[in-house]
């Protein structure tokens, strides 16, 4: 595992968690290496981060039924990279069938982001210096059809990864609390050199939502974007 990376994504994370007073912080952490060299080697490499967030979102989707919470929440915004274009978003939302995917940044530009970070704490830990993913493709597929992801996924065996990432992965309690509902986090690092850097945290929970709702509540009207 790549540890600069893990513990700039933990450092985020504790933070986040302090917009959720009297819930519980609770972080999963998942090898995601082996996967991704599977990608490398059986698939069109244009599509590794397609192929790649769509098994993260299947493992989100299992741990959800885990751990009995109500949908998965990102940090994805329209256009910020090139798995978050609209036909790509389309494509990742259909590798999840029980549970609603909320991404409370999708229509923020990165100046607004940066923005919240600084105000709610977030932006100093996120700077941190790390790794960047190694096994990204130099020309990422930008609009993905979902035939073509669903033929490429023939090349693997998508279940039997996603139960072999679920049983390893190992619980982070940032914090202890006696909270009836849990805030939950996953956080995919990949295990295998020279593919140890991928990290991404997926929040699972309603109180995923209550954080964005308390962080809202603490802006100022010029923090958001005014609709004409």
């Amino acid at each position: 595992t790549d540890e600069t990376t893990t513990r700039r994504a933990v450092e985020v994370a504790k933070v986040l968690f302090d917009w959720a007073t009297g819930f519980s912080r609770r972080m999963y952490i998942i090898p995601h290496g082996q996967n991704l060299a599977e990608f490398l080697e059986k698939c069109p490499h244009r599509f590794t981060c397609l192929l790649c967030k769509r098994v993260m979102y299947r493992i989100a989707e299992k741990i959800a039924e885990m751990t009995k919470v109500e949908g998965i929440v990102t940090g994805e915004a329209i256009g910020e990279q090139a798995s978050q274009t609209i036909p790509n978003l389309r494509v990742l939302n259909q590798a999840v069938q029980k549970y609603p995917i909320h991404r409370p940044l999708l229509g923020f530009d990165k100046a607004e982001t940066e923005r919240i970070a600084r105000k709610i704490g977030t932006y100093e830990p996120s700077s941190l210096k790390a790794k960047g993913c190694t096994a990204a493709p130099k020309k990422p597929a930008t609009m993905a059809k979902p035939h073509e992801i669903i033929e490429a996924e023939e090349k693997l065996n998508i279940q039997q990864m996603v139960e072999a990432s679920v049983q390893q992965l190992k619980t982070l309690n940032c914090r202890i609390s006696t909270s009836l509902y849990s805030s939950v986090s996953v956080l995919f690092s990949a295990c295998v050199e020279p593919l140890n850097d991928r990290v991404l945290m997926f929040s699972l929970t309603m109180s995923a939502a209550d954080i964005a709702v308390r962080v809202f509540l603490k802006l100022e009207p010029e923090d958001f974007r005014t609709l004409q």
